[in-house]
């Protein structure tokens, strides 16, 4: 089994729900972090969801206050094979960030 660390970089352009990532089929996912950052001048909510066998699971839900980063999972949090990582921002253009994981293939 192979282990590598990975980064997926996003940022989000509407305030549609965005696909971030979505777990390859033979490749296990450990979510690190979820770096999420607000450049808006005010509070900006933002939604963390994953799809997972054809349900969609809200994971957080929060107010990124103006100018900071907050991170989107408080712990590891494990993706299965097909699973889909998506944000959904009130504001567009504004919200950016970062995922960092662990794939084990």
């Amino acid at each position: 089994m192979a282990h590598t660390y990975k980064n997926e970089f996003f940022a989000l352009d509407s305030t549609s729900i965005t696909t971030v990532y979505t777990a390859p089929s033979d490749t296990a996912i450990i979510l690190k972090s979820v770096q999420i950052a607000s450049t808006h001048n005010s509070n900006v909510l933002v939604s963390l969801s994953v799809t997972s066998g054809g349900t969609t699971y809200t994971v957080y839900n929060h107010t990124v206050s103006t100018g900071t980063t907050v991170n989107g999972v408080e712990g590891s949090m494990v993706l299965e094979a097909g699973d889909v990582l998506k944000i959904t921002a009130a504001t567009a253009d504004v919200i950016s960030g970062v995922v960092s994981y662990l794939a084990i293939t």
